[in-house]
């Protein structure tokens, strides 16, 4: 991705698509940070791939390891379904 100037002129379409980037470049590295956690950044992150979703942005690859969303280590495997983490 080239090198943006300090007040780039571009039009919010570009804008948006350089944010679809930005978020697709480090999503999956926050993802693997909360996957398996005992603390608040599996819900977070959970909670912001169901923004993400609600926004129309669910193209966006969220782990590279095909998971979207983030365990957490104490409470279990989540469930998106009920946005609930269960022990198995």
């Amino acid at each position: 991705m080239k090198q943006l100037e300090k007040t780039p002129k571009i039009s919010n379409q570009e804008k948006i698509q350089i944010l679809e980037h930005l978020l697709q470049e480090t999503l999956w590295m926050a993802r693997r940070y909360a996957d398996g956690r005992s603390t608040y950044a599996p819900k977070m992150f959970n909670d912001v791939v169901h923004t993400l979703d609600a926004l129309g942005l669910q193209h966006l690859l969220v782990g590279d390891d095909g998971k979207r969303f983030a365990d957490d280590g104490g409470l279990g495997i989540y469930q998106p379904e009920t946005r609930k983490f269960v022990r198995d």
